[in-house]
């Protein structure tokens, strides 16, 4: 495996810990944040419910997509065969859709928790910080779902950074 399939593994992975640490963070505060003016914990909220339950699925699905990707090729390279151009896109697809279904998740957190997560010291104020700083690094980009789209199609694809 190249070290660009190592990065965006790793970067993936960085960013799911990022989010899985938020979301936790989340629950403890929105088990006890009674927002000014309500009278219950946001945790009492449908919508904060249905939007937990959102980002919790979308981040497990995701990673599980990166982790089954890489124990498929795995087995190949154990079995003495090199990676293919066709496990490398779904590398590639597969680490830049956790990122980005990791930053979902963590800005679900963030924007929910309201005041209580800007404060520079308070959990979600940092994992905010830093899965936006994945995000924005090499392995981030959004560009790279055009390069596996058009590899899927048969188009002229830059496969530089699969």
């Amino acid at each position: 495996m190249s070290a660009h399939t190592c990065y965006q593994v790793g970067f993936a992975g960085v960013a799911c810990g990022i989010a899985r640490s938020a979301l936790d963070n989340f629950v403890d505060v929105a088990r006890n944040k009674v927002p000014r003016g309500m009278k219950s914990p946001i945790r009492d909220n449908a919508v904060v419910q249905s939007g937990l339950a959102q980002a919790e699925v979308n981040l497990r699905a995701a990673r599980a997509f990166l982790l089954q990707s890489m124990a498929d090729i795995w087995k190949d390279l154990v079995a003495g065969h090199s990676i293919r151009v066709a496990q490398r896109v779904t590398i590639r697809m597969a680490a830049t859709h956790a990122i980005h279904k990791a930053r979902e998740a963590v800005d679900f957190a963030y924007n929910t928790a309201g005041a209580t997560a800007i404060f520079e010291g308070h959990p979600l104020e940092r994992r905010f910080r830093d899965i936006h700083t994945v995000t924005q690094q090499l392995q981030g980009r959004l560009s790279h779902f055009e390069t596996v789209g058009a590899w899927m199609l048969g188009a002229d694809a830059d496969l530089a950074f699969v």
